[in-house]
């Protein structure tokens, strides 16, 4: 099953690395919305629709750095993946 419009979280604290994402992500010329977090709480606090993010619609696909600040890789993913 192909997901039509799908919504992209990146994860990166390094506004250019996650613009340049975004770059590579516009060349495939599919329709997608791309959501950005810039640490590791802003991105739990996307996915779980906390506070101001409440409107932001299921992600599809997240690409998450691997050295964030505030809450690192790990306890992000303890946070979005039941265990």
């Amino acid at each position: 099953m192909m997901i039509v419009n799908p919504n992209i979280l990146i994860v990166d604290d390094n506004p250019g690395d996650a613009h340049l994402i975004m770059e590579i992500l516009n060349e495939f010329n599919i329709s997608h919305n791309i959501y950005h977090a810039k640490d590791g709480k802003i991105a739990v606090q996307m996915l779980h629709r906390e506070e101001e993010y409440s409107d932001i619609p299921r992600t599809d696909l997240i690409l998450l750095d691997m050295n964030l600040p505030k809450k690192d890789v790990k306890d992000v993913l303890k946070d979005i993946i039941p265990f």
